[in-house]
């Protein structure tokens, strides 16, 4: 009964008594980390130019091309809204309901296409719609393809019985 006793006053500090023992144990046969070889001479100054040379190479492609982009969209948009301009004061369209969309690829040497949409009573007011757009657009821009999409919807008429 006696050692019973002992062995549970003991029996709590047990795991604290080898903590020195191994914590010493663990820092005697551990190794120092060892650093990495220092490259030789120029190397590794020049492998870190080079790489910061590319990344700038390509931040500034980046940027050359969002800048051209968004020269072209506003490019796009003034044509665009010169051409809503004189669909308005055009009178023979002024009748009918005709927009237009112009679509800027990011390539310079690609023409702008401008998309004609809307409803018209006839072919004769179809017919005139193109050509205001087109002399308008070509006056702006000589690189401008018309895509046609006008349909013919005739008026109703009234018939009252």
């Amino acid at each position: 009964m006696a050692h019973i006793r002992s062995l549970l006053l003991v029996l709590p500090f047990l795991p604290l008594w080898g903590v020195r023992e191994r914590s010493a144990w663990a820092q005697a046969l551990g190794t120092p980390p060892s650093a990495p070889p220092a490259p030789e001479g120029w190397s590794g100054m020049v492998a870190l130019g080079l790489t910061g040379l590319v990344l700038l190479v390509i931040v500034g492609v980046v940027a050359r091309l969002y800048d051209r982009r968004r020269t072209r969209e506003a490019d796009a948009i003034g044509l665009q809204s010169r051409l809503s301009d004189t669909l308005l004061a055009d009178r023979t369209v002024q009748s009918s309901i005709v927009t237009t969309t112009v679509h800027a690829p990011l390539w310079k040497r690609s023409p702008f296409i401008v998309e004609v949409r809307g409803y018209v009573p006839n072919a004769e007011v179809r017919d005139a719609a193109l050509r205001v757009v087109r002399r308008e657009a070509t006056k702006l821009r000589p690189d401008v393809e018309i895509a046609d999409k006008l349909q013919i919807v005739p008026a109703p008429t009234d018939r009252s019985a």
